[in-house]
């Protein structure tokens, strides 16, 4: 795979705006939660778009690969987080987040198999 800018990836795009969103929806968090989930969540979202764009400048897919499966790991974390939140009371809904994240994972697996057509 020819290796362009990280940015012309849609999957990261994609994951760049959820964890823009997950910023703002963890701002209305009660602040005892600061240094609780509310950092888990953030850590979390960065982490996604992040591994993307480090992978991508990995030499080979094997390398590029290894980074999205921890992107996929990453999303996983952050529905279980969505889904705790929403249990204490600190979402009312989580139903779009959950679909968005969804979205991405699909399009991180569609990404690996395209990098992998053997496996």
């Amino acid at each position: 795979m020819r290796r362009s800018d990280f940015r012309e990836l849609k999957v990261w795009e994609k994951s760049k705006l959820m964890c823009t969103e997950m910023y703002r929806v963890t701002s209305d968090f009660p602040e005892r939660e600061r240094f609780g989930i509310i950092s888990q969540i953030q850590r979390a979202s960065v982490s996604v778009p992040s591994n993307i764009a480090e992978g991508h400048s990995r030499s080979s897919n094997a390398d590029f690969t290894r980074f999205l499966y921890m992107s996929l790991g990453s999303v996983r974390e952050l529905e279980s987080l969505l889904e705790v939140s929403l249990d204490l009371g600190y979402l009312d809904s989580i139903s779009e987040q959950i679909d968005k994240l969804q979205e991405i994972a699909k399009m991180i697996t569609g990404l690996i198999n395209f990098l992998n057509p053997e496996s």
